[in-house]
């Protein structure tokens, strides 16, 4: 992999699982049926587009894909008896490019979000040892995700689209009551944790010098969508900032030859674009986490393109489709209907892709050691 010594590295991106900000509701409670949300990026330089061109031609003939645009949605038989399309076209980028992925359980980045605005928020957070922060950031949102009932979800969704004051307090109050109501050893830290919680935000109401109310400190803060409507939380915009983070570490902080190129974004290029240019002002506070550097120096460049005019996008859409449609039938939520064969190359995809590094799992801690071991043990007998 030559990605720190080449000038004018090109990045695609692109997503699968709804874009969409996470709104849970009685008729809604599993996201339209889309639990997961993937955003993959590949890098491939202009000297290999043409080759890539024709290989991806070549493969077509060979499967008998007679689609003219790569897109996982509507090619069904990319995860079936095409599968092995998926495996040949990633072995042969990655020979010569690089992926970066994030795959998100959308319950579980709201379970983070609540721990980060009712139950331990960034205010408790600025002193705290590398161990402290894995125990914040794993353990608390886990005892959330096991015990979170749907009504508080439905609730802390609709507060992070309309916040108020009177929500908030709501959302104490009730998160108290839950914790109190559970057995369990972190059950007691989490009561005393929403009462400093409630204590901070009653200190916050008598500050003078805020630069907002006191109460939009401890919520999501929502974007604001071309129409001016109100938008909770978008698991695209931290998957974005992750993979930027990433992007930063693998280039040293700098990231002035890099390019990314999104896929076009009506609804969201304009909230996208500003987390992207923003980076720079944004690294306060910030830390580096395994293989993401949050430390921005300078930025990337950003453009939005048709992806049906360019093979690096639809390389993505067909990596990001297919990481969203194989975890969850490794973690036994979905029906494959794949044979032992097709079963056995989407394994090897997902290892390959893990064995590099690629993928980010923003999932339940319990998910992510049963993904691993499972990995793992597949790599040492190979």
């Amino acid at each position: 992999m030559l990605l720190r010594s080449c000038m004018k590295n090109k990045f695609y991106i692109d997503e699968s699982g709804n874009t969409g900000d996470l709104v849970v509701s009685e008729k809604n409670s599993n996201f339209s049926n889309q639990e997961y949300f993937t955003l993959a990026c590949v890098s491939l330089q202009d000297s290999r587009i043409k080759h890539l061109e024709e290989f991806v031609e070549n493969l077509k003939l060979k499967y008998k894909i007679q689609a003219k645009e790569l897109k996982f949605s509507k090619i069904k038989s990319l995860f079936g008896k095409n599968i092995d399309f998926v495996f040949e076209l990633l072995n042969e980028i990655q020979k010569k490019s690089y992926f970066i992925i994030e795959i998100v359980d959308k319950k579980y980045i709201i379970c983070a979000n609540i721990v980060n605005c009712l139950i331990f928020p960034p205010y408790f957070q600025k002193d705290l040892e590398q161990e402290e922060m894995d125990f914040v950031h794993k353990y608390l949102p886990q005892w959330l995700y096991d015990n979170i009932t749907l009504q508080f979800l439905i609730k802390f969704t609709n507060i992070a689209r309309n916040p108020s004051e009177i929500g908030l307090k709501e959302l104490f109050d009730e998160l108290l009551i839950l914790a109190k109501n559970v057995r369990d050893p972190l059950s007691e830290f989490i009561v005393e944790s929403i009462t400093d919680t409630m204590d901070i935000f009653e200190k916050f109401k008598k500050c003078e010098n805020l630069d907002r109310e006191a109460y939009t400190y401890f919520l999501p803060l929502p974007d604001i969508s071309k129409k001016g409507q109100l938008i909770g939380i978008l698991p695209y915009i931290s998957s974005f900032c992750n993979i930027h983070a990433r992007l930063n570490h693998l280039f040293h902080r700098n990231l002035s030859e890099v390019e990314f190129i999104h896929d076009n974004q009506s609804y969201f290029d304009d909230i996208i674009k500003y987390y992207h240019d923003s980076a720079v002002n944004n690294t306060m506070d910030k830390r580096k986490f395994g293989f993401s550097d949050f430390v921005f120096t300078n930025i990337s460049s950003l453009k939005f393109q048709d992806d049906k005019a360019r093979i690096g996008l639809q390389i993505a859409d067909i990596v990001a489709g297919f990481i969203n449609k194989a975890i969850p039938v490794l973690l036994e939520r979905k029906d494959a209907a794949l044979d032992e064969k097709e079963y056995n190359t989407m394994i090897r995809i997902i290892t390959l892709l893990y064995s590099k590094h690629s993928i980010n799992f923003v999932l339940p801690p319990k998910h992510n050691e049963y993904l691993f071991n499972y990995f793992n043990f597949i790599l040492f007998n190979n």
